[in-house]
């Protein structure tokens, strides 16, 4: 039994579900090294109860900070972490029993493991209603499906296969992870909107034997008051941008194939043209100077890319156009 992962689990105001989070975790303490929280400035009452829970349980670290966001929060917990391998648990999710064992299992028969890619499966809260949720797709039996289950000898060979069979989530509760990784590599989340996608793309171009399976270990709540499911803003479209930004320095990356070079230049234009989707769907209104960036960000791009030049004038008009119709005809 190798009892050296580190769980990192950021806490923010989410008091109704902390029990039953690290309940999921706790029953599997055997395989546990060390379970390190930290609570983010809550204003709910989470730091209070998690002190009364878990206070005195000699597996658990318990920080307080004050609010810096989910990123600066799962980087505190990896410094203070000695686990040779991280986990990172969102608050108001659960893990299958068997999570840990499964890992376990693996990094026995595969000694130099370094990235463990699981599926998961959504839930709806029980205080959320479907019609709440924005994005339906969340709720689908086959959103975080990976279709695969292969041992690649490296995470870059991973990446490309996961992405063709579209099985690549950027959720960091999705993985376990070698901590040399991260260390080596100078990875860590970024304080951005969107940082799970910045860093999951970097942790697997930079990862090496990398084991994927189908199971699903890992369940997603889907609720209405979840940084999902909130309304856009600039900085949405600037966690974007960041993105996109961190990709194109990805694909300058001397040692990755051709293959990976062609794979990040398709998601990067996926990313633009999500940038100009979001703008449109969720009318986000921008300042005079949000708007010179938002145009001077995109210019270069449009000129690069015919496709997406023809996608930035077309999509706002046939999405009016779609409602026009959706109004007076349904």
């Amino acid at each position: 039994m190798n009892l050296n992962v580190s769980v990192v689990v950021p806490v923010y105001n989410t008091k109704q579900y902390l029990q039953q989070a690290f309940d999921s975790l706790l029953v599997q303490k055997e395989f546990i090294k060390e379970i390190i929280i930290v609570n983010d400035g809550s204003t709910d009452g989470s730091g209070e109860l998690l002190e009364k829970l878990y206070g005195k349980n000699q597996l658990i670290k318990l920080l307080h900070t004050e609010n810096n966001g989910q990123g600066y929060a799962r980087n505190l917990g990896t410094l203070n972490s000695t686990g040779d391998y991280i986990y990172y648990f969102d608050s108001d999710d659960i893990v299958e029993p068997n999570l840990f064992k499964k890992f376990n299992n693996a990094l026995i028969e595969n000694p130099a493991l370094e990235l463990f890619c699981f599926s998961g499966q959504s839930f709806l809260d029980k205080d959320t209603s479907a019609k709440e949720i924005v994005n339906k797709s969340l709720l689908s039996d086959s959103s975080y499906k990976r279709k695969v289950n292969k041992i690649c000898k490296s995470g870059e060979v991973a990446f490309n296969l996961l992405i063709k069979n579209k099985g690549f989530f950027p959720g960091p509760p999705f993985y376990i992870l070698k901590k040399s990784i991260l260390v080596k590599n100078k990875i860590k989340f970024n304080s951005i909107r969107y940082e799970d996608e910045e860093f999951t793309h970097k942790l697997f171009l930079y990862a090496g034997k990398t084991y994927i399976t189908n199971e699903v270990l890992f369940k997603r709540r889907v609720r209405s008051g979840s940084t999902m499911q909130k309304s856009g803003n600039f900085s949405d479209i600037a966690g974007y941008f960041e993105i996109v930004n961190s990709l194109a320095k990805l694909k300058k990356l001397n040692f990755i194939s051709n293959e990976t070079k062609q794979t990040i230049e398709k998601r990067i234009i996926n990313f633009l043209k999500l940038i100009i989707q979001l703008r449109t769907i969720k009318k986000i209104s921008l300042s005079k100077n949000q708007k010179k960036t938002y145009k001077n960000f995109l210019k270069p791009y449009l000129l690069k890319y015919s496709n997406l030049k023809t996608f930035y004038y077309k999509f706002p008009f046939e999405y009016k156009i779609r409602n026009l119709k959706k109004r007076f005809f349904n």
